[in-house]
């Protein structure tokens, strides 16, 4: 109760706090890790929407506002596409009163605590300690670029969340909560080709010539069977907006128009070489058994990697830009498996120090980006109401 006091008074410091009680705690609980989920899910969230208006934001605000001036299903289905989203836009406008920033939080703190979600049920799998948890928690909330994603991809965001969350349950805890993925593939169609591949058996094993080939089949079947069934309901609603997006071969080898630069930049490989050296580093641990328990969020991590190398190599940059930022949520799954693993992160200050450099990491793309947010000073200083009215 303490803690969600002075959060209230100093969301950031309320952090800091906390993160320091429970690095020290003697006692290991899920209930601690999920608070510390919590502040930070709810922390970003608030910054997230003092994000000044500007590209899909702008359209956004106006379904919001247009809520009250149709009926629910009129407004659901008025768009064609992605039904789950728009209808969680209409009740939270009568939930929140019409107050668009409520709005903003609520969205964002889901995506983010959907990451969490996925990111404790892999530290449990790999019994990770408290402290690799956190840094990998922190990784998450201050991975800055998932935080401009969410303020201008909003569907997709919740969609990829939604996926990780699905195929983390699915290979992680053994359990098909398909009703997870149908509620991805209702915010946002995008994740229905990551979703096919995550269902492949194939994918819980180590690489291997013979399983990759077996995956290359099936990728294969999955392709030439939704053009031929899509064909025939691609009448149906919703399922013609798939099919109609899916097979426009010039949308997808062409690139949005606010595209500035086109193809992977270099903080793009950047990122993606430091993804593939995890993964690689992962697969020859001498941890075999436990990595094998998670084998399958890495394979999953490769395969993206490995088909957004392709799609730029052949000049797809729509394909390239969309499924790019499916990476800032499926890396958390990989992160936490390799802080866990790796012979660095036993000693206290790497661990102390990459919390620290995260943190910079984002203050520093916080006020050196193309969105603005509220300034650094009241990000650290203020209180919970100033920040949120």
């Amino acid at each position: 109760m303490f803690i969600f006091l002075l959060f209230i008074i100093s969301p950031f410091w309320a952090i800091i706090v906390y993160t320091i009680w429970i690095w020290n705690s003697k006692t290991e609980t899920s209930q601690k890790i999920w608070v510390q989920a919590v502040l930070l899910s709810l922390y970003v969230a608030i910054l997230g929407s003092t994000k000044v208006l500007d590209g899909d934001f702008l359209e956004y605000q106006d379904y919001f506002y247009n809520v009250p001036k149709t009926a629910f299903m009129d407004f659901v289905l008025s768009f064609g596409k992605d039904p789950l989203y728009y209808a969680f836009t209409y009740v939270s406008y009568y939930l929140f009163l019409g107050n668009w920033n409520l709005f903003v939080i609520s969205f964002t703190f889901i995506n983010y605590i959907l990451l969490s979600y996925a990111i404790i049920q892999i530290a449990q799998k790999v019994n990770a300690n408290v402290k690799i948890t956190i840094m990998a928690l922190y990784f998450m909330a201050f991975f800055f670029q998932e935080l401009a994603a969410s303020g201008n991809l909003v569907r997709q965001c919740l969609a990829q969340s939604l996926t990780v969350v699905f195929l983390v349950c699915l290979h992680i805890n053994k359990k098909n909560k398909w009703w997870i993925a149908l509620c991805a593939l209702c915010t946002h169609i995008s994740c229905l080709p990551i979703l096919g591949i995550g269902i492949i058996p194939t994918i819980r094993k180590r690489p291997s010539f013979k399983n990759i080939t077996k995956v290359l089949i099936v990728l294969l079947i999955l392709v030439c069977a939704f053009y031929v069934v899509g064909n025939k309901l691609s009448n149906i609603p919703y399922l013609q907006y798939i099919y109609e997006r899916a097979s426009n071969s010039e949308q997808l080898a062409g690139q949005d128009s606010w595209q500035i630069n086109v193809g992977l930049t270099t903080a793009m490989k950047v990122l993606l070489l430091l993804l593939s050296f995890m993964a690689i580093m992962i697969y020859h641990s001498k941890k075999q058994q436990d990595i094998d328990k998670v084998i399958s969020m890495v394979n999953l991590n490769v395969i993206l990697i490995i088909f957004l190398v392709i799609i730029n190599t052949v000049g797809a940059y729509y394909l390239l830009m969309r499924y790019f930022f499916f990476v800032y949520a499926f890396q958390n799954t990989l992160v936490i498996i390799y802080l866990n693993k790796s012979r660095l992160m036993n000693n206290e200050l790497m661990k102390v120090s990459f919390i620290v450099i995260m943190m910079l990491y984002f203050f520093y793309n916080y006020t050196h980006n193309i969105f603005s947010y509220t300034s650094i000073g009241e990000a650290i200083f203020s209180p919970l109401p100033m920040l949120i009215f």
